[in-house]
């Protein structure tokens, strides 16, 4: 119950004003302590590092492996179920002494479980750069989050994130498009022979995904200079849309 319920249950009856004066007053009493514990819990946790030792878990796949699924789900599953883990792993996400994969892997959980808190606890191109560090660093440990692209008009679960970033976002991506690693990590029968005969780099998933943002798809080429062609034209519209 918040003040504005509170406020709320008022307007239901004059008779019983004196019953929720009383009552407000016992809630923000009960609340204060409350959200004392909740503080003192919180510096707890950080003083002894309990997020890092999280941290460590994320990386070690302690709880299970993620992308391979129906594991995938159980291993989110897992990590949740620990109540402590909750604040644990926004910390994660903020202490600039984490690895870039832990603070990946627990911005994929909070994702999927606190959406709209983990979404309005930072900065967008805050969490835009841990995914750009998780593609290009393979923190998935397989290509396929990351989408098929082009001829798939498939951004993959992970590469969606940038998508639903959208502007925010841009900054990041535009830094991977002179990225020319290549990375042909696709696992599964199928989906491996398509996915690693692209042969795509680091740059080619930030132009689809760029184009997916500003609503203009690019086209495939199978051909390196035709790609770069265009990732060059869509630099220079980029740069005429921050005019």
């Amino acid at each position: 119950m918040n003040r504005a319920l509170i406020n709320r249950n008022y307007n239901k009856s004059i008779v019983l004003i004196g019953f929720f004066i009383l009552s407000a007053g016992l809630f923000l009493s009960a609340c204060k302590s409350s959200n004392a514990a909740v503080t003192e819990a919180t510096e707890t946790q950080v003083m002894n590092g309990d997020h890092l030792e999280l941290a460590h878990k994320l990386e070690n796949e302690a709880y299970g492996e993620m992308y391979v699924y129906p594991i995938h789900n159980r291993t989110i599953d897992a990590i949740w179920s620990d109540t402590t883990n909750h604040v644990l792993l926004y910390q994660i996400i903020e202490d600039k002494d984490c690895s870039g994969k832990a603070k990946f892997l627990a911005c994929e959980v909070l994702h999927a479980k606190d959406t709209k808190k983990y979404m309005t606890s930072f900065y967008l191109k805050e969490i835009a750069d841990i995914y750009a560090d998780a593609l290009i660093h393979n923190y998935t440990g397989k290509t396929n989050p990351w989408g098929l692209l082009y001829r798939h008009d498939d951004a993959g679960e992970c590469g969606a994130m940038f998508l639903i970033l959208g502007e925010s976002a841009i900054p990041t991506l535009i830094q991977l498009l002179d990225n020319e690693s290549v990375v042909t990590n696709y696992h599964g029968s199928s989906e491996a022979t398509v996915g690693n005969g692209y042969k795509f780099r680091v740059k080619d998933f930030a132009a689809f995904y760029l184009g997916q943002i500003i609503h203009e798809p690019l086209e495939y080429y199978d051909d390196y200079e035709d790609r770069d062609a265009q990732i060059e034209h869509l630099k220079k519209k980029l740069k005429e849309r921050n005019k």
